[in-house]
């Protein structure tokens, strides 16, 4: 049970530049840590644009990530007409100079937020998924320079690689932390059969579903789902998420490639998309290393907690990031990247053997029992307090 926040601990504000609500992964992520962060210090606030009245941005928050009641959300003017960079960055300004001095420490993944937080003495944390020297080396070395500042508590990254990645970089260890992202286990109450689960959702009870639930543009490796799918004729495939312009270029794939086993529904709301989970025979990662190989970006995805919550056998490609979760034969079922026989075959395997399916299944339940947000929340925030208290 979490322990209510000591007398005198300090307050911890989440501060977003990001225009909610969006289904970029981004937002997602800052809206279940700040939920789960308030549910452990309901003194926790998040720190908003908005580009529309209070009350219907709130409404709008809620119902697009099913968020709970009680939530307290500050809101500043947000500025909707200027490209993606520069909004981020008037936002970053008007969030820092707006709330200055009002938290304890201002917990963000916003770039602007952090440096203009460092310059103006107001203690913060920032939080990555990035390996910053290499995707982003401008802003690295800005926050290398700044990084030795009290007011900077410490970095949080979302897998080792990215902590070994600013390490090199020259960031004191001390200042980095590993927190893993998490999953929301209420959208998993109550439980739900297979067959429960698909009829709920609309899906045939006498296929064998392979699942993929995350974004669908391009560098997420989502096109190896598809020859996946042309390899195996009698599987069906069904892709959950995805913006209307990405679908579209993936059914447009679809049909080059004579698919009649793939089906699209599109982006669901986040108990809808359990359901799908629960619904699967198999839950599928891109077996593929494109996102880091060709981008560098998509690192840990977070849908690798939301699959391990849902108690189905996994299959992923054996990439080093995936690899700090996942373990081959204990809570899924690894394949080396970019071998489409290897994954294909491993298919096969999972589907023709109950035995190993059940036991894949029950280790990953047994991870996510310790990987929710909530988990999460409660050790970020006493690192954050110790760190506070060092730099005082």
């Amino acid at each position: 049970m979490t322990q209510p926040p000591a007398s005198g601990a300090p307050v911890i504000a989440y501060v977003t530049t990001l225009t909610m609500p969006s289904g970029e992964t981004d937002t997602e992520q800052t809206i279940r840590s700040f939920e789960a962060m308030h549910r452990v210090d309901p003194r926790c606030e998040l720190v908003a644009p908005r580009t529309r009245p209070e009350r219907t941005a709130q409404q709008a928050i809620k119902a697009f990530y099913q968020t709970e009641q009680g939530l307290s959300i500050r809101f500043y003017r947000g500025i909707g007409a200027l490209p993606g960079e520069a909004e981020r960055l008037f936002h970053a300004l008007f969030a820092v100079f707006r709330w200055k001095g009002r938290y304890d420490i201002i917990q963000t993944r916003s770039r602007g937020t952090v440096i203009l937080a460092i310059l103006l003495g107001q203690r913060a944390g920032f939080e990555t998924y990035r390996m910053l020297p290499i995707t982003n080396p401008l802003f690295f070395r800005v926050l290398r320079l700044l990084a030795g500042s009290r007011s900077l508590l410490g970095i949080t990254c979302h897998s080792h690689q990215a902590r070994e990645s600013l390490l090199e970089g020259g960031i004191a260890a001390e200042k980095l932390k590993v927190f893993h992202n998490g999953f929301q286990a209420s959208v998993f109450d109550p439980p739900t059969s297979r067959a429960e689960a698909r009829e709920k959702a609309g899906l045939p009870q006498d296929r064998q579903i392979v699942t993929y639930a995350g974004n669908v543009q391009k560098g997420k490796g989502v096109e190896t789902l598809l020859q996946l799918a042309q390899m195996r004729p009698n599987i069906l495939f069904s892709i959950i998420g995805g913006n209307p312009d990405s679908l579209s270029r993936i059914a447009t794939l679809a049909r080059t490639l004579q698919l009649s086993n793939l089906v699209l529904p599109g982006r669901q709301p986040p108990d809808r998309v359990a359901l799908h989970l629960r619904a699967a025979d198999v839950l599928v990662i891109p077996p593929t290393d494109e996102p880091q190989r060709l981008y560098r970006r998509t690192l840990l995805p977070m849908k690798t907690f939301l699959y391990l919550g849902a108690g189905r056998p996994i299959l992923a490609p054996a990439t080093p990031d995936l690899c700090e979760v996942l373990r081959h034969g204990e809570n899924a079922w690894l394949v080396r990247p970019d071998a489409l026989d290897d994954a294909a075959g491993a298919l096969d395997r999972l589907l023709s053997d109950p035995e190993l399916a059940m036991r894949l299944a029950r280790g990953a339940a047994e991870t996510a029992a310790h990987a929710s947000w909530d988990h999460r929340a409660t050790a970020l925030r006493d690192w954050l307090i110790q760190r506070f208290r060092a730099a005082c």
